[in-house]
C-alpha cells in the first residue's frame, strides 16, 4: 500500500446545486442545459440520493513491480448499490464496460480497459478490476499486516490527531520513491539520463555544474528514508473557504 485518503461529500446537494447554477446561466444556456437535466436528472438524482458521505481513495502496489502494478481503488458508501445501476448501465457502454456478475454481485468492466465499476459489499467501487474484485469479494488481499496496521499508517493518523477536516490524505513516500526507481531502472531511464549528461555536463543550464551526479543513487530510496517520513495533507473549512495544508512527517523508525 502507498497511500490513503478520505474526502466527505454531500451528494444529496450535488443537483440542488447544480440547479441553482443553472438558474444563473443566460437564456440560451439555461434552455440547452436544462434539456439535458429533464433527461438525466432523474437518474442522476437517485444515484447521488443513494451515495453516502465519505470518498476513501486507496493507492497500492502489486508485486513484482512492473508498468501496470500501480492501482487506485475509489470507494463511495452506497446502502444500496442498486440505485446506481441505471446510471452504470448507461454510462459503462461508452466508456467500453460491460456488465458481469462477480460472486453474485455487479461488475462493469473491460479486459482492455483500465477502469472497472462495481456495486456492492454497500459501495460503489472504481478503480483497476483486479482492485474491484477483491473489494467485492469482501475479503483483504494476504499481507504480513494491513495497511492500518502499518507504521507509515499509525504515524500518520498520529499526527492528524483530533483535528476537523473535510478530506484528509497521507502517502508512504518511500514506497512510491521504491516503485518509481524500479520503473526507472526497467525502462532505462537512469542511462538515459547518465548518457544526456555525458554529451551535455551542464544539463543545459550553462551556470549549474552537475559534476559527477548518479541519479540512481541520488533517487535511492534506501537514502531518503533516513530523512524523511509519510506525507500528509488535509482540506479545512476557513471563513473564506477550503484551506489546505501538508507536510512531512520525520522518518518512520
Amino acid at each position: 500500500a502507498m497511500g490513503y485518503s478520505r474526502f466527505n461529500v454531500r451528494f444529496d446537494r450535488i443537483m440542488p446545486t447544480i440547479r441553482e447554477v443553472v438558474d444563473g446561466l443566460g437564456e440560451m444556456e439555461r434552455e440547452q442545459v436544462e434539456g439535458m437535466l429533464m433527461q438525466f436528472g432523474p437518474m442522476l438524482e437517485q444515484a447521488f440520493g443513494a451515495m453516502e458521505p465519505g470518498i476513501q481513495i486507496y493507492n497500492r502496489v502489486r508485486m513484482p513491480i512492473d508498468v501496470d502494478s500501480l492501482e487506485t481503488l475509489v470507494a463511495i458508501p452506497c446502502a444500496d448499490p442498486t440505485q446506481i445501476e441505471p446510471l452504470v448501465a448507461m454510462a459503462g457502454p461508452g466508456m467500453g464496460l460491460m456488465r458481469r456478475d462477480f460472486q453474485g454481485q455487479a461488475i462493469y468492466s473491460d479486459e482492455f480497459s483500465p477502469m472497472a465499476i462495481g456495486l456492492g459489499q454497500g459501495h460503489v467501487l472504481i478503480g483497476a478490476a483486479s482492485a474491484v474484485e477483491q473489494a467485492l469479494r469482501g475479503v483483504p488481499a494476504e499481507a504480513d499486516e494491513t495497511f492500518a496496521e502499518s507504521k507509515v499508517a499509525r504515524d500518520a493518523m498520529r499526527a492528524f490527531g483530533d483535528k476537523r477536516v473535510v478530506g484528509f490524505g497521507f502517502s508512504d513516500i518511500i514506497a512510491s520513491l521504491r516503485v518509481q526507481q524500479k520503473l526507472m531502472e526497467d525502462l532505462g531511464v537512469f542511462d538515459q539520463m547518465d548518457l544526456a549528461l555525458d554529451d551535455d555536463p551542464d544539463g543545459g543550464l550553462p551556470e549549474m555544474d552537475f559534476g559527477d551526479v548518479d541519479f540512481e543513487t541520488l533517487l535511492d530510496p534506501e537514502l531518503w528514508k533516513r530523512f524523511i517520513g509519510p506525507g500528509i495533507w488535509d482540506f479545512t473549512v476557513g471563513d473564506r473557504g477550503f484551506v489546505m495544508s501538508s507536510r512531512l512527517l520525520p522518518p518512520v523508525e
